[in-house]
């Protein structure tokens, strides 16, 4: 049975291939508004990436209504002609394509983002961005310092109305099969919902009935015009996020009208009403919109679509196998993947290329070797097999032996020698938070570390050391090699446990160098670093001291009464030459002072030779 993600889904007359969805994303690359090649490059990638559903950014429907002079527009034929190209594409690819239509009301006339994302300024006109009127409910601008907008006139709301069916038309011509009619973010139509911006007293004000007037007025005249066999979507701010403004309650009323009108799907995002819809002045969690598209398919029964830091294909199909939404819209996670949907089928379904582009999957599914090395061969019967170990026996255990750097040394664990100072360091961490993913810690006092400390200083696996600070002559820190095992050729470092003192210093860095260095010379294949994956401070380091991501293991290990799924990373003999090359430099006198100044990071080295990198939320 297919994964939920990949069950084909009919709004209407059109069958979306699956429930994968690139939502609009502004690009700021047209010209007058009208598409060019950059938006056909961007747009086909999705396409050619699995994707089911592929939007435009915002078309304006006027001129007026662009955000920004770099805007995507759809407000004559030249506009619709210049997309065409763009929607053929996507249907001979399998995707159907959809269209946002805007107006950005009195969040016009702005900057591109990467020239201040704010209103325009002297540097703009310089550019030869000239300002023009921006038009809201109200005479009220979106934050100080901002244009301040002409309030419109009940005649000049019909002729909007009339603008955007007239945008419909023309997205009809330029071949687009889904159109959404984008009522969030703080624009046009979310201005009128919204009581913080809107505060007009004749129909198109006050109560919510009459604040909801225009996205109504504008659906139905859509509607009229667009064909009946084709869905509509509505994208709403299902939340101002803001005091007395618009609410999960206020949208669900909404939809209930639109539904009356003949939309199809409601797209759940937030806020946007002050400001950009990602400055809440908190960091999102993942899929953090979903509960406002749950909500408001179970309570205005209409189908909706999830949008909002969904970046894992377990994240998406979690969300429509349990009903939350019906569909999952990726934006930002499908510029980092344009092969997501593609990339998720494989995990949730099997490892095949079947549904790939015959370019692309003739070539990858007969890519035989390039999942392990290049030196794997075939076999008798024509089966891959792993490259030959010629000449490689196993090493002996690691040594029981000081290992000298220039900030750092690295001494077999005494009891007698360590345990007094390596308390002394662990007590700077008032708090106990150092030891919140160790399986031990924190200790009630000296003598119950001490106690502790004996009872693992003679075992040989694993093999504890304590990281010494040069300049002191102190321990500061411990470090293990465990699970040895050199009949695979492969060691763990792990028991890895930095004092305050240690943490974030040359001499931490010049420890692991030299443990991963001794593991290698005595001829080990692999060096492995695990770590419960919510412990992002030490995922990072292992990337930084080069261990390439493999992988989560879910529900490996339970400790402290809790579950830890476990994050692998791993180096092998293969990768040590270039890491080994990165940490000299980095250690190097001519580039690291003894007080620890830097000129670049060690993960500005090491982090182009990693096999496979963190996901960019956690990296």
């Amino acid at each position: 049975m297919p994964a939920h993600l990949f069950r084909p889904l009919t709004l209407r007359g059109v069958t979306l291939r699956n429930r994968v969805v690139i939502s609009p994303m502004c690009q700021y690359a047209a010209e007058e508004g009208l598409a060019n090649d950059w938006h056909f490059a961007h747009l086909s990638q999705f396409a050619l990436g699995g994707a089911g559903l592929v939007f435009t950014e915002a078309a304006a429907v006027g001129p007026e209504g662009r955000i920004t002079h770099g805007d995507l527009g759809i407000w004559s034929e030249a506009h619709a002609q210049a997309l065409q190209r763009v929607t053929r594409f996507l249907k001979q690819q399998g995707a159907t394509p959809g269209i946002q239509l805007g107006h950005a009301g009195r969040k016009a006339s702005m900057q591109r983002p990467w020239f201040g994302n704010g209103p325009l300024g002297a540097a703009d006109l310089a550019r030869g961005d000239q300002p023009w009127n921006t038009v809201a409910p109200s005479a009220v601008p979106v934050a100080p310092g901002w244009l301040v907008p002409h309030e419109l006139e009940v005649p000049e709301i019909e002729q909007l109305v009339a603008t955007f069916a007239a945008a419909a038309v023309h997205a009809h011509t330029a071949g687009f099969e889904v159109a959404e009619i984008h009522g969030a973010h703080g624009y046009l139509l979310h201005s009128f919902l919204s009581p913080l911006s809107n505060q007009r007293t004749d129909a198109y004000g006050g109560s919510r009935t009459n604040r909801m007037r225009l996205a109504l007025e504008v659906t139905e005249a859509v509607r009229k015009v667009w064909p009946e066999s084709l869905p509509l979507f509505f994208r709403v701010s299902a939340v101002d996020g803001m005091e007395g403004g618009w609410s999960l309650e206020d949208s669900v009323a909404l939809a209930r009208e639109l539904k009356k009108r003949g939309v199809d799907v409601i797209d759940c995002s937030s806020r946007g009403i002050a400001g950009a819809a990602t400055a809440s002045g908190q960091v999102p969690k993942r899929g953090f919109q979903v509960p406002y598209a749950q909500t408001i398919r179970e309570e205005a029964e209409l189908a909706t679509q999830a949008v909002g830091l969904i970046v894992s294909a377990q994240q998406a199909e979690s969300i429509l196998r349990s009903g939350q939404a019906d569909l999952v819209a990726l934006a930002r996670e499908a510029l980092y993947q344009p092969s997501w949907p593609r990339m998720a089928q494989q995990q949730l379904e099997g490892d095949h290329f079947a549904s790939w582009p015959p370019q692309y999957g003739w070539w990858l599914e007969r890519r035989r070797f390039a999942r392990g090395n290049p030196e794997d061969a075939l076999n008798e019967h024509d089966q891959p097999v792993g490259f030959p170990l010629e000449g490689w026996t196993p090493p002996p255990f690691p040594e029981r032996r000081i290992l000298e750097g220039r900030f750092c040394r690295v001494e077999p664990l005494d009891l007698a020698r360590h345990a007094s100072e390596l308390y002394e360091a662990y007590a700077e961490d008032a708090d106990g938070a150092m030891w919140t993913y160790l399986p031990y810690g924190p200790f009630a006092d000296e003598a119950a570390y001490c106690t502790w400390l004996e009872s693992v200083s003679g075992s040989e696996d694993p093999l504890f050391f304590a990281l010494v600070s040069q300049a002191s002559g102190k321990a500061v820190g411990v470090a293990t090699y465990l699970r040895i095992n050199p009949t695979a050729g492969s060691v763990e470092v792990g028991h890895v446990s930095f004092s305050p003192a240690l943490q974030r210093t040359p001499i931490a860095t010049e420890a692991i160098y030299l443990m991963m260095e001794q593991v290698f010379a005595l001829g080990y294949r692999r060096f492995e670093w695990k770590c419960d994956a919510l412990n992002v401070r030490s995922c990072r380091a292992a990337q930084r001291f080069g261990f390439s991501f493999e992988g989560i293991f879910r529900q490996a290990v339970t400790y402290k009464g809790r579950n830890r799924d476990t994050a692998w990373f791993g180096l092998t003999d293969r990768d040590w030459p270039l890491i080994q090359q990165a940490f000299q430099q980095w250690l190097s006198p001519d580039h690291l002072g003894v007080d620890g100044s830097q000129q670049f990071s060690l993960g500005a080295l090491t982090r182009p030779l990693l096999h496979r990198a963190l996901p960019p939320d956690w990296a």
